[in-house]
């Protein structure tokens, strides 16, 4: 069951990664970072990372649970770029058809948003917003 976690993972990156109207609006070179970005890595930029599955039942279904980060930074004085890549990964990961049958699990995994947390450091014009979803995936 706890192997749908890096297929999850492996999914969502791809999606983020090859959609041209995000990697427009990035710019050129890797700005989608699995973990931390590198020391130098241009703004703006995305990092993605993904808590461990987590089982669950409801005695008549099976389960696993995963809750992915996206988190989106940019260095200027406003939130306009920032949530302009917010809308980007909303409507990626709105539109992504996670086809999970191949590991033994029913269709799709199930996705919605759970959280939005906005960060600011002003000192350095560094605008952060972390972005969580909820996939649940029944077992087959």
């Amino acid at each position: 069951m706890l192997s749908v976690a890096p297929a999850l993972h492996q999914a969502i990156f791809d999606a983020l990664d090859g959609d041209a109207a995000l990697a427009a609006e990035l710019g050129t070179g890797a700005r989608i970072h699995s973990g931390r970005a590198p020391v130098q890595s241009p703004f703006p930029h995305l990092t993605f990372g993904m808590q461990p599955a987590a089982k669950w039942d409801t005695h008549d279904k099976d389960g696993a649970e995963s809750v992915p980060s996206i988190e989106v930074w940019v260095r200027e004085p406003s939130w306009l770029t920032a949530n302009l890549l917010r809308e980007h990964v909303d409507r990626i990961l709105g539109q992504v058809d996670i086809d999970l049958t191949a590991l033994g699990f029913a269709g799709t995994a199930l996705s919605y948003y759970e959280a939005a947390t906005y960060l600011e450091d002003p000192e350095e014009n560094v605008r952060h917003i972390v972005l969580d979803y909820r996939y649940n995936i029944l077992e087959d």
